[in-house]
């Protein structure tokens, strides 16, 4: 047996150490580079939709956009409260948005964006019955396959509606990501 001194047994470990995390960098970085260039998405749930068309910039992160709308139905508005008589629950007639997507691993979408679109939280008055504008940020998160993923979207809004603006919290609760 030959016996070899701590220096010895530390370059020896030392190299484990340094090989693991090159190793795991490695799988992780090619699993990204393996990712489409282009991607389309079809985000979905009870009474709302919305199509996205996404690029990559660089491995793990996409620029898009999307188009879509729908109506409280599943979904909160936590503000203004929709139980006070001059409100109802938020309404997206119609909008778009321009989002940035991290995809940390292929299961998991990091979605942050901005929204703009017709809608509004305002009961009707009797003369001005229209939806209003309604400008936002959004943020969310969505896990499961590399083709369909499930979780929970938020917007912060600002709506215009009847000559006065309303702070909007809105949460999308089940979105189902169907990548086409």
């Amino acid at each position: 047996m030959v016996h070899e001194g701590p220096a010895a047994r530390l370059r020896r470990r030392g190299s484990w150490f340094l090989m693991v995390p090159a190793i795991l960098l490695s799988l992780t970085s090619g699993s990204l580079r393996a990712q489409r260039l282009n991607e389309v998405t079809l985000d979905v749930r009870p009474f709302g939709a919305s199509i996205g068309f996404a690029r990559r910039a660089i491995p793990g992160v996409y620029f898009g956009i999307a188009a879509g709308g729908g109506i409280d139905w599943l979904d909160r508005t936590f503000a203004p409260d929709p139980t006070d008589q001059a409100y109802h629950a938020f309404e997206q007639v119609g909008h778009i948005s321009a989002f940035l997507r991290q995809k940390p691993t292929e299961s998991i979408d990091l979605d942050l964006g901005i929204r703009i679109g017709m809608g509004g939280v305002r009961e009707c008055v009797p003369d001005d019955c229209r939806p209003g504008a309604f400008v936002g940020l959004t943020a969310g998160a969505f896990w499961g396959s590399t083709r369909v993923k499930i979780g929970p979207r938020v917007l912060w809004a600002l709506a215009r509606e009847a000559g006065q603006s309303n702070p909007v919290v809105y949460a999308e609760l089940l979105t189902l990501r169907i990548r086409l």
